[in-house]
């Protein structure tokens, strides 16, 4: 399965105003992002390691990657920086119950998704 599945998956659980809701609406859209980067990265020399940290390292990863290129550097840098601050979000929703999350959180972290993905899109050949 791909990660862009998920996304509307993550655009339904938005649609719906309630705690739950937002929370699985971010913690899809997440998993959405993520496991699209990861199947970037591997294709790009990246060895998927499981534990404490791998995600972190697979964001770290993409945005560390040399390239000629300024525009691919800097589109990847975007991909890392927003990847960081969404799986921010995703750790609050997923880890930290006692934390509101804004409704506005669901909505926020699938348009995060998705241009992630279509950054990556734009960084394959």
């Amino acid at each position: 399965m791909r990660g862009r599945e998920l996304i509307p998956v993550a655009q339904r659980l938005a649609r719906v105003i309630d705690e739950p809701h937002v929370r699985s609406a971010v913690n899809r859209a997440y998993y959405a992002a993520y496991t699209e980067l990861v199947h970037y990265a591997g294709r790009n020399g990246y060895v998927h390691s499981s534990g404490r940290g791998s995600h972190r390292r697979a964001w770290e990863f993409v945005g560390s990657l040399p390239d000629s290129d300024i525009s691919r550097r800097a589109e990847r840098s975007a991909i890392r920086s927003q990847g960081l601050l969404l799986k921010q979000l995703r750790t609050k929703a997923g880890y930290q119950p006692f934390l509101r999350l804004a409704q506005a959180d669901g909505g926020d972290a699938v348009r995060a998704a998705e241009g992630i993905v279509g950054a990556l899109d734009r960084l394959i050949p």
